[in-house]
């Protein structure tokens, strides 16, 4: 048969029903959770807090893959910790993506001397 003459199918993409879509409800005490156990009672040192902003986001994936409906979802985790010295800070994040089925979730927690923000991006594999 020609190239040009290939034929395609329709194919139909399920998408997740009601039940198996992220809920961010669920997701941020989770988030909340990991936060306050890695940072509390922490002062901020710039060394450490790379270290603890892999281990938080690790952390953070590994307790969502193991929520049960989730296994179709691949998450991005973005986590930044910077000195809370009372200074003020903006951050952005743009994503395309299909709003029925993907989302994000953001968690903040600060202490004397950490500010910690914590960003889930679901995302559901077809």
């Amino acid at each position: 048969m020609p190239a040009s003459a290939v034929r395609y199918d329709q194919v139909s993409i399920p998408r997740p029903d009601l039940i198996h879509r992220f809920r961010t409800s669920s997701a941020r005490p989770l988030m909340g959770d990991i936060l306050r156990k890695e940072l509390e009672n922490r002062r901020y040192h710039a060394e450490d807090m790379a270290r603890a902003s892999t281990r938080i986001s690790e952390s953070i994936n590994k307790r969502l893959t193991k929520e049960p409906g989730l296994e179709r979802f691949k998450f991005i985790t973005n986590v930044s910790i910077f000195q809370n010295d009372g200074q003020g800070a903006r951050m952005f994040t743009s994503m395309l993506w299909d709003p029925d089925s993907d989302s994000a979730v953001q968690e903040i927690y600060s202490n004397e001397t950490i500010k910690c923000v914590a960003l889930v991006i679901a995302i559901y594999v077809y």
